[in-house]
């Protein structure tokens, strides 16, 4: 690039990239955009590095699925059990059951399937403020990018999900809106760096 004025950098790459960073990141308005501005002073070469999945590399998360019902993740929201002579166990916000059907704990929650077509999920009756609604400490190498995702469906049209990632307590990623549109599942991920931590409490 030629001194001179901003530009927009036009990053592009083959593959899965879950996160970019441009070296060196002086005069970028963002390096960890796929396509920042940069104010151009002096002669640069910029150069672009983009980090993938690996698609060998395990699930950290225990029982992220489900699968082994209400147990490896914390909440602060309150669990309630299925009651089969019962459809307002979670009539209450700030709500929670693990279930193969939101119907069965609600009435006005619609029959959805999990993502995979079978199986149990995490159904939620949001509450009005933010809060944790699922937790789960993992151990994690020091120095390396972490990709986190998660599959959302909204259950009722009428105030859809706010979902946003943290660790150790810090927000990472943007907010995700979840749609209106009942029983239609949606992927949301974030792309997290540890540094120097070697443990890191996920919530959402």
């Amino acid at each position: 690039c030629i001194p001179g004025g901003t530009i927009q950098l036009e990053g592009s790459y083959s593959g899965q990239g879950v996160a970019w960073a441009w070296t060196p990141s002086s005069g970028l308005s963002d390096p960890n955009a796929l396509e920042p501005y940069a104010d151009i002073s002096t002669d640069v070469i910029y150069e672009l590095t983009v980090y993938g999945v690996d698609p060998s590399a395990p699930n950290l998360v225990v029982n992220g699925d489900f699968e082994l019902g209400n147990g490896f993740f914390s909440s602060d929201y309150t669990f309630v059990l299925d009651d089969p002579l019962s459809q307002v166990e979670m009539w209450p916000e700030g709500t929670y059951s693990v279930i193969d059907n939101p119907n069965l704990v609600h009435e006005n929650f619609a029959s959805c399937a999990d993502h995979t077509g079978a199986g149990s999920m995490l159904v939620l009756n949001g509450a009005p403020d933010y809060q944790n609604v699922w937790c789960q400490t993992i151990t994690v190498n020091t120095d390396q990018y972490y990709n986190f995702e998660a599959w959302v469906a909204s259950v009722i049209s009428s105030s859809p999900a706010q979902l946003q990632f943290s660790i150790n307590g810090t927000p990472i990623g943007n907010i995700f809106n979840a749609t209106s549109s009942t029983c239609v599942w949606e992927q949301f991920n974030a792309v997290w760096y540890s540094g120097g931590i070697s443990a890191a409490e996920i919530c959402i």
